[in-house]
């Protein structure tokens, strides 16, 4: 993005593949739809938009994959004067904002850690494995506290006793 007085509105796609590799919950990334305005007031360009994509992730209950679509916001500001820069001014070097690495930084922030198909995903049987959202397994998953293991052969199942 190049400085200009006035308003500059930007809309272009970006590639960042890294991201999947970085995330191992992520499978695949689609094109950033990166759509910003950059306003420049007193020697300092505010960046403002939006970023759209789509994620392959796999889901930390069933292992299966399912696409997201997510969106977050893109606010930054730049300043060729390196007086005025600091943690929330960036230096833009003959007044040129690169803001892919900004873009990265936002999906990056934006990624679930433990993303989840659907709310009410039952997840894989610890007994058995198999995914619970496509069939009924029979395994007794119940657990019980290895400290109070011996007080278990004092419950009976059995009406009788």
């Amino acid at each position: 993005m190049r400085k200009n007085d006035g308003l500059l509105v930007k809309h272009e796609e970006l590639q960042i593949p890294e991201i999947a590799s970085a995330h191992v919950q992520v499978e695949e990334l689609s094109p950033a739809d990166v759509q910003v305005e950059a306003r420049l007031v007193d020697d300092v360009c505010t960046v403002n938009g939006n970023v759209r994509y789509s994620v392959t992730y796999n889901c930390t209950r069933c292992l299966e994959p399912f696409v997201a679509k997510q969106e977050t916001v893109l606010f930054e500001e730049f300043t060729e004067d390196a007086r005025r820069v600091n943690d929330d001014v960036h230096l833009a070097p003959q007044g040129i904002a690169e803001l892919d690495p900004w873009v990265e930084q936002a999906i990056h922030l934006d990624i679930e850690f433990f993303p989840v198909c659907k709310s009410d995903c039952r997840g894989l049987c610890p007994v058995c494995g198999v995914n619970r959202n496509h069939q009924d397994c029979n395994c007794d998953v119940t657990t019980i506290d290895p400290r109070l293991a011996a007080l278990s052969d004092l419950l009976s199942t059995d009406e009788s006793e």
